[in-house]
C-alpha cells in the first residue's frame, strides 16, 4: 500500500491496468480497480487516495485500519471483485 502524491502518479498507475485505488472521503471510503471510468475525473489532493497492487491486500488492511463495514467496493467497477489480469 501506498498514498498515490498527485495527479501524475494517478495517470500512470491508471494506465498500467494493474491495481486498486481506495478513494478515502470522510463520507465513504470506496475501493476501485485501476481500470474505474470515475478515477479518472479524480484530484489526489482533494482526498486521501491508496493504492494497492493486490486485492487481497486491500481488502485485508482495509479491513484493519478502518473495520469490514466502513468501506465499500466501487458499484460500477467492482472494486476488488475485478480482478487484475494476468
Amino acid at each position: 500500500m501506498r498514498v498515490v502524491i498527485d495527479h501524475k502518479e494517478l495517470t500512470r498507475l491508471l494506465e498500467s491496468g494493474r491495481g486498486y485505488i481506495l478513494n478515502d472521503r470522510p463520507d465513504r471510503k470506496l475501493l476501485h480497480h485501476v481500470s474505474c471510468q470515475s478515477l479518472e475525473a479524480m484530484v489526489p489532493g482533494a482526498y486521501r487516495k491508496l493504492f494497492f497492487e493486490e486485492a487481497d491486500e486491500a481488502e485485508k488492511l482495509l479491513d484493519q485500519e478502518f473495520g469490514p463495514n466502513n468501506w465499500a467496493n466501487c458499484g460500477s467497477c467492482g472494486g476488488k471483485h475485478r480482478q487484475n489480469p494476468r
